[in-house]
């Protein structure tokens, strides 16, 4: 995939991309960040907030036994989106990274 930041495409506002729209064109690099940034406003205030964001726990299925594994072997899963290694330990316990 690629990163749309790394593309040369810059956040502006819409107001200000109308603007430069209408502008004639400029020579090479005018409208790079420089430009961007001197249309752009004064600082935007800080907000805070001290709610405590709780985890959603849930249990998922893997689709493995515990007799599926032999002892330190590995198994890559995606669980609901998530890319997830389940293995068993040297002594035989399950775990999950």
């Amino acid at each position: 995939g690629s990163v749309p930041f790394l593309t040369g495409a810059y956040a502006v506002r819409p107001e200000a991309r109308e603007a430069r729209e209408r502008a004639p064109a400029g020579f090479c690099g005018g409208t790079g960040p420089r430009a961007a940034a001197a249309e752009a406003p004064g600082r935007t205030a800080a907000r805070y907030t001290t709610q405590v964001i709780l985890p959603a726990l849930q249990w998922i299925k893997t689709g493995l036994k515990a007799g599926d594994l032999q002892a330190t072997e590995l198994r890559a899963k995606n669980l609901s989106g998530v890319d997830v290694l389940v293995g068993k330990d040297g002594s035989g316990k399950l775990f999950c990274v």
